[in-house]
């Protein structure tokens, strides 16, 4: 059943495989593996996600930047990520 669904899916949105999963972290966890992430590589996320975000990245060996978000626009403030402090005055 689940190969037929598979194959269905990846039929609909024009794929040629699709993969299903039990839940998000394995989604995560074989995104960030078929991305190439592992050790050494740095993953921009946000703080407040379940912990299985930043879990599954992790268990890849790379490690979790946490960004701050924007109250007014809900946007990640990516500087945090390339200066310490306020952004524009560097480290």
């Amino acid at each position: 059943m689940n190969k037929q669904f598979e194959k269905e899916l990846a039929a609909f949105h024009g794929m040629k495989y699709a993969i299903g999963v039990g839940n998000g972290t394995d989604a995560i966890w074989l995104t960030l593996m078929a991305l190439g992430i592992g050790a050494g590589d740095e993953v921009i996320t946000h703080p407040n996600p379940f912990f299985a975000t930043a879990e599954t990245i992790w268990i890849t060996g790379a490690t979790a930047v946490l960004v701050d978000c924007d109250p007014k626009t809900n946007q990640e403030i990516l500087c945090h990520c390339f200066y310490s402090g306020p952004c524009g005055r560097l480290a």
